[in-house]
């Protein structure tokens, strides 16, 4: 088995997140918004980066991915496509106990599972903003 880590979401995810609300995750992870430089190591006397000024929290994709459903009712699934061995995403809403499928399919195929992961969760926030301007979803 490799070492495996967890994959932490890409800046631009880390600063919508920020922006929607996400406040609350203790992380020794973060990106520092001058350079977009990923770091590991607690800033002094803050333990959430988002409430700093020069710092973004960095979590992983997963807990993204569970506030995400916790908060929003927002699922995502990755897929694995055996004909072409790729990924893709689908991006559900749960609404009395029921899942509907909003958007992404198997035209979109990526790499990697994590690569998947990752536009999945940006076209779920990109839906959660769209919804927050009145539009709706």
């Amino acid at each position: 088995m490799s070492n495996m880590t967890e994959q932490r979401v890409s800046f631009d995810t880390a600063l919508t997140i920020r922006e929607i609300g996400f406040i609350g995750y203790k992380s020794n992870m973060h990106y520092r918004i001058s350079d977009r430089s990923l770091i590991n190591g607690l800033i002094e006397d803050y333990t959430d980066h988002n409430l700093t000024e020069n710092y973004l929290s960095a979590p992983s994709q997963s807990v993204v991915q569970q506030w995400l459903r916790e908060v929003y009712n927002i699922h995502i699934v990755v897929w694995w496509y055996d004909v072409q061995d790729k990924f893709y995403y689908q991006i559900g809403f749960k609404k009395d106990n029921v899942v509907k499928v909003q958007s992404g399919d198997i035209s979109q195929l990526y790499d990697t599972y994590e690569c998947a992961l990752e536009l999945g969760l940006q076209e779920a926030l990109r839906l959660i903003v769209k919804n927050k301007t009145n539009e709706k979803i």
